[in-house]
């Protein structure tokens, strides 16, 4: 086997010894070129690619044509392969696998954090209500207490009320349950400070 580039796009091309000194076509960009001979034929080859007929500027834009109506051929011709993970994940090697893991991990991350934070919140507004249910079920309690008759049933009451609702911080019926609080308390005799 024989490999030398094309003069026209670089690529390298490899053939049987038998060919050299034919004429030929680069497969890579459709240029017609001379397969280099022995020896003094591939300084013969490269004396012709360097001459100033072939450098010209209308030379170099007649070559750019024809690559770029090859390349569009060739666009048209070409059967669309189907990209499989093996080859994929070879041709990218390690930074194409971290690449994609470090994608699926920020990915993860956001649901995490978004659905954990609807749950946060969620919860929060659950405790919440269940806070405020408490103080509710401790003011029917203290009204109960209250019908029972006892000062002394309705002032412990009392108290359980307004610490339900500094449990739920809620200031506002906090403030007045201290208030029925110390109330209750004059009316069970007990000291109030």
């Amino acid at each position: 086997m024989f490999q030398f580039s094309c003069p026209h796009c670089n690529a390298m091309i490899r053939i049987d010894e038998k060919h050299r000194g034919k004429k030929g076509r680069c497969k890579a960009c459709g240029e017609g070129l001379l397969v280099p001979a022995a020896s003094e034929e591939a300084d013969q080859f490269l004396t012709d690619c360097l001459s100033d007929s072939y450098n010209t500027e209308e030379a170099s834009q007649e070559r750019q044509d024809k690559a770029a109506a090859n390349t569009r051929q060739l666009e048209r011709n070409v059967p669309i392969r189907m990209i499989d993970v093996k080859s994929t994940v070879n041709a990218g090697g390690v930074a194409g696998v971290i690449g994609v893991s470090l994608i699926l991990l920020a990915i993860a991350g956001s649901i995490w954090f978004y659905v954990a934070r609807g749950i946060e919140r969620q919860a929060t507004t659950a405790l919440g209500k269940i806070k405020q249910e408490v103080a509710e079920d401790a003011v029917r309690q203290y009204n109960i207490a209250k019908r029972s008759g006892k000062a002394i049933d309705a002032y412990v009451h009392a108290g359980l009320v307004c610490a339900a609702y500094l449990q739920a911080e809620d200031e506002a019926n906090y403030q007045k349950w201290k208030k029925i609080e110390a109330e209750e308390a004059r009316r069970a005799g007990v000291p109030w400070q």
